[in-house]
């Protein structure tokens, strides 16, 4: 976007908060006001649902898994707070108009693969990596959103 453009919508580039942690406490607190505005018809989601989605969104931020111990490609898109409170309330939309009312691994993956995978299909690689060589190997309470994600970025949805 050019600067004249940035100054006439008035646009503010705020940095991502220090910590996962202060993360999650942002993206929970800001998901429960949008829940309640909105009336959505479906349960807030469980802590690790919300600590999913920043982990995703802070190692392709940064780069780097949250251990340190791996390094990992970036995204061109932002993946900032505000995306991650966007993808939880829609998650939590269509878990109450057309779920069971619970934010299920499916909603979240197709979250996750819309706001990672856009136009650029560098990123379609990249969540690929990510999905292989990250999430896969996090164990079984990151299992059934693996499957999820893998069979979405599949299928190109």
């Amino acid at each position: 976007m050019s600067a004249a453009l940035k100054r006439r919508f008035n646009i503010v580039v705020l940095p991502s908060p220090n910590s996962l942690e202060a993360e999650i406490d942002i993206v929970r607190t800001r998901v429960e006001q949008l829940a309640s505005n909105l009336d959505l018809n479906a349960k807030l989601p469980e802590d690790e649902v919300i600590e999913k989605v920043c982990t995703v969104f802070r190692e392709l931020r940064q780069g780097l898994t949250l251990d340190g111990k791996q390094k990992i490609k970036t995204t061109t898109n932002v993946l900032s707070t505000a995306e991650a409170i966007s993808l939880l309330a829609n998650s939590m939309a269509l878990a109450g108009s057309f779920g069971d009312g619970e934010i299920s691994d499916y909603d979240l993956a197709a979250g996750l693969q819309g706001a990672i995978v856009k136009e650029d299909s560098k990123d379609g690689q990249i969540w690929t990596e990510y999905l292989e060589n990250i999430m896969k190997k996090r164990g079984s309470e990151w299992l059934n959103l693996y499957k999820e994600c893998k069979e979405l970025n599949k299928t190109g949805k």
